[in-house]
C-alpha cells in the first residue's frame, strides 16, 4: 500500500511540472542576452546566427527557445510568454507583447 501512495505522489508532482507557466521577459539571441542587451533594435542580434532565447524578467535567467519561429517577431521586445521549461530551454505555447 505504501508503494502505491508513493507512486501516486510522484505522479502528481511530475504532472505539475508538465503544466505551462506564465513568464514576463524579453526575446533576444544568446549573444545579446549575455551582453545585457534585451530590448530595442535587434536586427544585428538576429543576424548573428545565435539561438533565440527568452530572458526572464524576475531573475534574468536565460532559456533557449525550442521553436524560435514562434517568437522571432518579438525579438527585442518585452513579452508575456506561456510555456514549459525543461532545464535551460523553454517550449513556447503562446507569446504576446507585454503591456
Amino acid at each position: 500500500m505504501k508503494k502505491w501512495t508513493l507512486l501516486a505522489l510522484l505522479a502528481a508532482v511530475s504532472a505539475g511540472s508538465l503544466l505551462a507557466e506564465q513568464f514576463t521577459g524579453w526575446i533576444t539571441d544568446r549573444q545579446c542576452a549575455i551582453a545585457g542587451n534585451y530590448s530595442g533594435d535587434h536586427k544585428k542580434c538576429l543576424e548573428s546566427g545565435q539561438p533565440l532565447v527568452f530572458v526572464n524578467e524576475n531573475d534574468k535567467k536565460m532559456y533557449v527557445v525550442s521553436d524560435p519561429e514562434k517568437v522571432k517577431a518579438y525579438a527585442g521586445k518585452k513579452v508575456s510568454l506561456t510555456g514549459k521549461t525543461s532545464g535551460d530551454s523553454i517550449d513556447t505555447e503562446s507569446v504576446a507583447e507585454a503591456k
